[in-house]
C-alpha cells in the first residue's frame, strides 16, 4: 500500500510537511523526535522506504492514482510510529495518529472532489 504523494504536498509548510511538523509537535515519547525522524516515520507509514523515497516518487506521481482507505493508512502510520517508540510510550498512539489531518494531502483532496461530483450527479437522477 502506497499513498500517492504529489510535489505540492512537499512545499514548505504545506500538506506532508505540516503533517510531519504536527507529528513532531505532538510527540509524547520519552525522547523527543526530530523533524527528519517525524518525516521518516510518516513516509514509512504512507508506504515508502524513507522520506527520500517519498520525495523522489512524488516527482513522477500521476494524477488519479488510487488512494488506500484512510483507516488502513492510519493503521500503517501507527505501526511505523510504534516501531520507533520506547516500551510504554504507546499509551496515546491511537489519539496521536487519529489527530493527523491526512485529508490535507492532495490525494485526499482529489478523492473528496470525486465523491462530491458523484453525489451531485446522483442527485440529478
Amino acid at each position: 500500500m502506497r499513498v500517492p504523494v504529489y510535489p505540492d504536498d512537499l512545499i514548505r509548510n504545506r500538506d506532508f510537511k505540516s503533517l510531519a511538523k504536527q507529528l513532531q509537535d505532538q510527540w509524547y515519547g520519552s525522547a523527543s523526535i526530530s523533524l527528519a525522524g517525524a518525516q521518516k516515520a510518516l513516509a514509512q507509514g504512507l508506504g515508502y522506504k524513507s522520506f527520500y523515497d517519498l520525495s523522489e516518487t512524488s516527482k513522477v506521481c500521476q494524477p488519479g492514482e488510487p488512494v488506500p482507505p484512510e483507516a488502513d493508512i492510519r493503521q500503517a502510520i501507527g505501526s511505523a510510529i510504534k516501531a520507533i517508540l520506547q516500551p510504554g510510550d504507546e499509551l496515546n498512539l491511537e489519539r496521536l495518529v487519529n489527530d493527523l489531518p491526512l485529508t490535507n494531502l492532495v490525494a485526499f483532496k482529489r478523492v473528496q472532489v470525486s465523491h462530491g461530483a458523484g453525489q451531485s450527479l446522483l442527485s440529478l437522477l
